[in-house]
């Protein structure tokens, strides 16, 4: 009995230290804020705004830093938060039906993993057609810059999204990665 009881305990033990391993990863906050912001939102500009005020975002100020993140309109939006372990930025880019999220701190091995392997398999009940549509890889001021664009969509659902990723190797700049998500037919 206290053996069995022993290796219980040293079971989840390990399985709370891989779990906290993988919380603190620092693509972790990217991640899960482009999903609760975008993947959920449906395109629904008025969900991100709601989501953003609900989790302390502060707006970015200035044209020209909100015009980097939110695209060339004065229509676009962003917001700011810092976290234990980076800055996020969430954008809606409404010219293109777009919510992107930004990161100054993410691996670009864990962004290309998410986006090519572990977010089509998340939504592929929602959006079980994937097709992969770009890959491209170019050296910059931060290394190599890698870029993945995918397709998630159904012919039963009048909602289809693009996602575009873009990290860079090292970090650097107004981001070093950053994931967006393009909706057809966006929810209102």
């Amino acid at each position: 009995m206290m053996k069995t009881f022993f290796v219980l305990v040293i079971t989840l033990l390990i399985i709370s230290s891989v779990h906290h391993a993988n919380a603190n990863s620092s693509a972790v906050p990217l991640i899960s804020t482009f999903e609760a912001a975008c993947m959920e939102s449906s395109g629904s500009q008025e969900f991100i705004k709601k989501w953003v005020n609900k989790e302390h975002f502060e707006a970015v100020n200035g044209s020209d830093a909100r015009k980097l993140y939110a695209g060339t309109t004065e229509a676009g939006y962003a917001w700011f938060k810092q976290t234990g372990t980076a800055i996020l930025i969430v954008a809606i880019r409404p010219a293109v039906n777009a919510c992107a999220v930004f990161s100054d701190k993410a691996p670009q091995s864990e962004v290309m993993e998410y986006i090519e392997n572990k977010l089509p398999q998340e939504f592929a009940e929602r959006w079980p057609t994937l097709i992969k549509i770009k890959d491209d890889a170019r050296e910059g001021e931060f290394g190599l810059r890698r870029g993945r664009v995918i397709a998630l969509g159904t012919s039963t659902q009048p909602v289809s999204v693009m996602i575009t990723a873009i990290a860079n190797e090292l970090p650097g700049g107004p981001y070093q990665a950053t994931i967006q998500a393009v909706f057809s037919n966006p929810q209102k």
